[in-house]
Formats: C-alpha cells, structure tokens, sequence
C-alpha cells in the first residue's frame, strides 16, 4: 500500500494538498483533501513534507499517515486479506467521523429516536428535553470520545450548584447522557462507550407518603364549606379507592365501568405505561360517581396538590403528613391499605396497573403496625 500527497493548485501561489491511496497498483476513484493550505513553494513533492516553518501541517500529515496504516494493518489482522483502497478509505473516514463526534452529535442521535418513537410518552420525552439542554449546554462540544470521569464531576457539580438539581435529579441526568452514549456506540457512532464506568449512588428514596385507614375515614367524614375543597377530597378520595393516578383520573369515563356476575370493576389502561388494570368499583368510589353524575371534576395538578394540602389539614391530619401529601399520595394509599387488608401482592400489582410485581413491592408493600399484631397474634 502506498500513500501519497500531492499538491493542487489553489491560485495566488497557493496548493491544498490531497491524499491519494494506491493498494496493488489500484488507487482510489478520487483523492481527498488533507486540508492542509500553503505556499506552493514549501512543499516537496519528492520528501513529502512541508518546509519547516510549517512542522504543524507534517504532523498532521504524518499522522494521517499513520491513522491508514494503522487501519489496513487491523485490516489484514482480522480478515486475512488485502483490502481494496476504496475500503481503507472509508474506514479512514468512518475513523475521522468518530473522531469529532461531540456530545451534542450523541444526544441529538438519541433525542431523534425517542421523538419518533410512538411507544414513548409526551411526558416521557419532555423529560428527555429537559436532560438534553442541560448536558448540551455544559458538555455539548465536548468529542465523544473524549469525555472522561473528571467532566462528569464537574458536570454534576454544575447541576447541583447552578442548576440548583437535587442529588437525585442530578444522577438521573448523567444517567441519561450514559444511555445517549450507550446507543451512539451500539449504532457505530463511537468505538467504545465512554465512561461505562463512571457511577453514583442514588440516595434512596422514602416511602411516598400516604394516609392511614383511620385518616382516610377521617377524610371521608370532613364537611368543607367551601365546595371547591369538597371537589378536592372527593377527587383525592376517588383515587384512595381506586388507585388511579392524576393522569388516568383527568381521563376517567363512565365507559371504563364494567360488569361480571353483578360485581361492578373499573378496566382501564394507565396513561403512563399502557399496562391494562382493573379494580373493583368500591361503594364510596361509586358513591362519588354518582354524586357528579360520572363527571368526576377536574383540576390542573398545581392547584390540586395545592389544596390537597389544606383539605387534609381541615378534616385533622397531622400538619407535618399534610406538608408533604400529594396528588399521588392517593394511589399510594389505596395500594398500602389493599396490602394491608391482604389483597395478594399480584391482586394489587394487577389493580395498581404495574407492569411488574417488583414494582408494587419496591414501593407499596409497607406493613403496618396493626398488620403485624393482628398476623402474629396467633403465635403470641
């Protein structure tokens, strides 16, 4: 194999010089431009270098060189045979390609994906957006390839210092970039995936929180004078009945209500995961039903997790529960009372709409204290 330059005029005394590969006397269809420019007078055809005022472009030269020859030898190592020099040339692209891939090349290659992917939530990608700016505007013009752990320390330390990102929330936007990077090399993008083993622990999320059996009747019980906080409550008591979460709540209708040997169950498919779930259709669920005729009222999530707060400090909940119940805090609810009450794990998986038992067990299977009495008393 051989590599050679050569110079082609510019004009003004000016030459750009090109790459030309020849493998068995076969050379490529067209040279490519080296892109090193210089006065026609400092290059030496017959040495192949550039005067010595211009030792940057022989660097840059030799190293192209050498970048060929690395790629026909790994070449022949792998296949045995003599490559043709259309192909090194390719692979010297494809090398360069990889070479001045930048961070922002990799995310906007994953964000691309995940907006054309039907199967992904509006929600879902908006997250997606949100970790995309942040990493784009700390690390975008970072090469790929080059990205090592120290970026990743001080890109956390950006999150959480100007960004003001939780711990957590921080994580979870390396964890993304990780993934952004695991599927640029998966597609060839990159030849190897970049800190795959750079990690931080998560801090452990506490239980979200949820009310008792006795502060949910404590609820039910509550007279409001203000009707909108009554709208509230019998919205926030709905889902401790039935599990439905604030996006499947906004979406509920009476067409979700079925029927089977005179047992009334709600069937639905959560907005969040598609997964299909079914729970029986309570008394007090059906109670509030009817009382809007099955127009359940609706709130925007800010002002509900607002009020939700209030309505429950009025009928008696302790303030330091009522500080951080929310709108979930209903879904949470129903899943620990339905485990305490000994509805099967699976029973309430199915319920809950989870798409796997680990799900339920990860963040609702908490026993009480009145469980534990009440199941150990027989060995007492």
């Amino acid at each position: 194999m051989k590599v050679l330059f050569r110079a082609r005029n510019a004009g003004r005394g000016i030459v750009v010089l090109y790459c030309r590969i020849t493998i068995n006397k076969v050379r490529t269809k067209s040279d490519f431009s080296t892109h090193v420019k210089l006065p026609a007078n400092d290059w030496d055809s017959k040495t192949q270098l550039c005067s010595q005022e211009y030792f940057e472009d022989n660097e840059k030269l030799s190293k192209i060189k050498k970048q060929i020859n690395t790629i026909y030898d790994k070449h022949m190592q792998l296949t045995g045979k003599q490559p043709t020099a259309e192909v090194i040339k390719y692979k010297f692209f494809k090398q360069l390609e990889i070479e001045n891939y930048s961070i922002l090349n990799v995310l906007n290659l994953f964000l691309d994906r995940m907006k054309t992917n039907p199967l992904v939530k509006e929600g879902t990608k908006k997250k997606h957006e949100g970790h995309h700016k942040k990493i784009a505007k700390y690390l975008g013009m970072i090469k790929a390839e080059s990205l090592d752990h120290h970026h990743l320390d001080d890109f956390y330390n950006y999150l959480r210092t100007i960004e003001n990102n939780g711990h957590n929330t921080a994580i979870r936007t390396i964890e993304y970039l990780k993934r952004c990077l695991k599927n640029a090399f998966e597609k060839g993008y990159l030849s190897y995936f970049p800190c795959n083993d750079y990690t931080i622990k998560r801090d452990r999320n506490p239980k979200k929180a949820h009310l008792s059996k006795d502060e949910l009747k404590l609820l039910i019980k509550s007279k409001f004078k203000n009707n909108a906080l009554c709208e509230i409550r019998d919205a926030f008591v709905f889902c401790c009945y039935t599990g439905l979460d604030y996006g499947d709540y906004m979406s509920f209708s009476k067409d979700w209500i079925k029927e089977k040997n005179g047992e009334k169950y709600i069937e639905y498919s959560r907005k969040k995961s598609g997964q299909k779930g079914f729970v029986r259709l309570f008394e007090i669920a059906e109670f509030i039903l009817e009382k809007y005729d099955y127009c359940l009222p609706k709130f925007v999530n800010q002002n509900y997790n607002k009020y939700i707060k209030e309505v429950c400090f009025l009928a008696g909940i302790p303030e330091n529960k009522c500080n951080i119940i929310s709108t979930h805090s209903a879904r949470v609810t129903a899943g620990m009372i339905w485990l305490n009450e000994g509805i099967s794990m699976e029973t309430v998986s199915k319920m809950l709409a989870h798409a796997s038992v680990v799900t339920t067990q990860n963040h609702y299977a908490e026993i009480t204290l009145d469980t534990m009495l009440k199941e150990t008393k027989k060995i007492a």
